[in-house]
């Protein structure tokens, strides 16, 4: 009998972290998905269907090349590993400053991260800049208007 224990439990101990980063990873991925379903989902039906997908793929091209000719400061039409460099700098202090901006703006206590209340009146406030009678919630007009700023955010503009 404890033949058969000793190496279930090992299979067991091997198994349990892989386990575990495959629900992270997948975790990490299914918030992205569902802003972009949100942001495309046209009809409202909470799925895009082909011409949804269509607009979203366009986009994403669209976002690719206007990405890739800010990035060539050459302008040869292939990035160099100084300019994905730069590019990587540039990116990364952009991240730094809009979580300063964030955190400046919505860390009550001042710890140096968002707890869930300071989160949640993070994400009030990002509700009320669309919610223009007021009232607490978004009617469909304002939830249009404020899919239409989120797409301009995924496209870009």
């Amino acid at each position: 009998m404890r033949r058969l224990i000793t190496p279930a439990l090992l299979l067991l101990a091997l198994l349990a972290p892989s386990a575990a980063l495959a629900n992270k990873d997948g975790a990490k991925h299914e918030r992205p998905k569902r802003h972009l379903v949100w942001v495309y989902d046209d009809n409202g039906d909470g799925k895009l269907d082909e011409a949804e997908r269509a607009k979203l793929q366009a986009d994403k091209a669209q976002r690719k090349t206007a990405r890739k000719a800010k990035v060539d400061g050459n302008h040869d039409g292939t990035i160099s590993p100084e300019e994905r460099a730069v590019a990587k700098d540039v990116k990364r202090h952009q991240r730094a400053e809009r979580k300063a901006e964030r955190l400046a703006k919505f860390d009550g206590n001042k710890d140096g991260s968002l707890d869930a209340t300071e989160r949640a009146r993070a994400k009030a406030a990002k509700q009320a800049a669309f919610d223009k009678n007021k009232d607490g919630t978004l009617d469909a007009a304002e939830t249009t208007a404020a899919r239409a700023a989120a797409r301009a955010r995924v496209q870009g503009k």
